[in-house]
């Protein structure tokens, strides 16, 4: 007997087959999907490019403005900001009954505050701690923001499919961001990249609208419900009508204690990276004091390349290695093993702490963890009820990874006053590689107990 599914998949338009048929080296997408997927994906991409091109923007402006351990302190002003930016979400998913609505008013706000910060460094305002803020809530808010779009329009089955696909929009974008940087540094400058990254904003709320007309806001598609289920939906159907429903977002995460292990699996990877990152940046700033060109230029040029080879490694990753290796092993055995590779990266800078050496290690861990280990950190959230999707994942990624660069932040202010070397600062990080390991265990056993997995439930693409 003929498949149903397979009668409705001949039964879609030859363009849309032969798409799917196109996607296959990468991931397996259903014809049906192939709209979607390519809409969202082209969405990250010009969200990214956007990003990428105020992180170089960035980097110069604090560095050179407070140093390499300013930039760490600046994080525990981010922390309490993330607090009230995750109120504010809050409130707003519980007055807005649309998604959509939510997007506009979120998207439109950095886009208008870019301008004005555009305007006052024009106008040679002091903005490289504020904007260094700024950059750092837009980052967290508007990705987070787009995964949980991703979120809401697939089920689990399909997002395990299809988002290392999408993912391949967002590191081709990160790609092209810190390329098209690296290009318009000299003929323009560093601050008037911050108008180009306002005009993606607004193509990219763009491209969202149109994947919001094509998908109805709707709950993901049944499995079979328990008792216990069919009662907690029947108690909360008014809630589920609404992005934010009725509880807090204290009281999501009080009742999913699998929330708070991502969580906490979001503040040790933060910190271990933040931490990395002042590892980098010191010394880039020790280079830059014997660098033939100005420190400035010499800055953003490393960073750029540095943005440009991790982003080009997390693409290849991302086209050829995340589908397949989420296919064959599933969720849960990646997100035990990335941790190794971290070890891997520290263990080398511990033994040769030269900036080739860190460059490398560096640009290793990051490709890694913005391919392969965000894929999976965003298939975390598909097994979680769709309040979560918007609101928990929200406070997961503010709260908590700002959370973890206060972390990052107290390790580097103590060691710098106990005038510890570079050398001590990646033992430290390689004594959190471990931890992030332990973690990563317990929510891989978890996550199989909320599915109700024996075996990964992902195809192989």
């Amino acid at each position: 007997m003929t498949n149903p599914r397979d009668q409705l998949g001949a039964r879609e338009p030859l363009h849309l087959r032969v798409a799917a048929a196109m996607l296959r080296p990468f991931a397996k997408v259903e014809p049906r999907e192939v709209a979607s997927v390519t809409l969202l994906s082209l969405s990250i991409f010009v969200l990214l490019t956007a990003y990428y091109l105020l992180k170089v923007v960035r980097e110069p402006l604090i560095l050179l403005s407070s140093g390499a351990e300013a930039k760490s302190y600046v994080a525990l002003l981010q922390v309490l900001l993330a607090v009230g930016v995750v109120r504010l979400y809050s409130w707003l998913c519980q007055r807005s009954r649309s998604r959509m609505r939510v997007i506009t008013s979120v998207t439109s706000f950095f886009i208008v505050t870019l301008v004005v910060l555009c305007v006052l460094a024009l106008a040679g305002a002091p903005i490289g701690i504020v904007f260094f803020m700024w950059v750092g809530v837009f980052s967290v808010t508007t990705i987070a923001q787009f995964w949980s779009l991703a979120n809401d329009v697939f089920t689990r089955e399909q997002g395990e499919r299809v988002f290392p696909v999408i993912g391949i929009g967002s590191s081709l974008g990160a790609a092209v961001g810190s390329q098209v940087a690296r290009m318009l540094l000299r003929p323009i400058g560093i601050y008037w990249m911050m108008p180009v990254a306002a005009l993606l904003l607004i193509v990219h709320l763009g491209v969202t609208y149109v994947v919001h007309r094509r998908e109805p806001e709707r709950l993901p598609e049944p499995r079979e419900p328990d008792d216990e289920e069919i009662a907690g939906e029947a108690a909360n159907a008014d809630a589920d009508h609404a992005l934010g429903g009725g509880s807090s977002v204290v009281k999501l995460f009080l009742e999913r204690p699998y929330l708070i292990l991502v969580g906490a699996l979001t503040l040790l990877l933060n910190t271990v990276n933040t931490t990395g990152e002042y590892i980098l940046d010191r010394t880039i700033l020790e280079s830059a004091s014997t660098a033939a060109s100005s420190a400035s230029t010499f800055i953003a040029g490393v960073r750029a390349s540095f943005f440009t080879w991790v982003n080009v490694c997390g693409l290849l990753l991302q086209m050829f290695v995340v589908s397949r290796v989420v296919g064959y092993f599933g969720v849960r055995i990646p997100l035990i093993v990335i941790p190794l590779a971290s070890l891997a990266g520290y263990g080398s800078i511990a033994f040769a702490p030269l900036l080739a050496v860190i460059l490398v290690a560096k640009v290793a861990e990051n490709s890694i963890d913005y391919s392969l280990h965000k894929t999976v950190r965003e298939m975390l959230f598909l097994i979680v009820p769709r309040e979560a999707k918007y609101r928990a994942k929200n406070a997961v990624e503010t709260v908590f990874w700002r959370s973890g660069d206060a972390l990052a932040a107290a390790i580097i202010w103590t060691g710098s006053h106990l005038g510890f070397a570079i050398a001590r600062f990646v033992h430290i990080n390689i004594v959190m590689v471990g931890l992030w390991f332990g973690l990563a265990v317990a929510i891989a056993a978890y996550h199989r107990r909320e599915s109700g997995d024996v075996a990964p439930a992902a195809s192989a693409a």
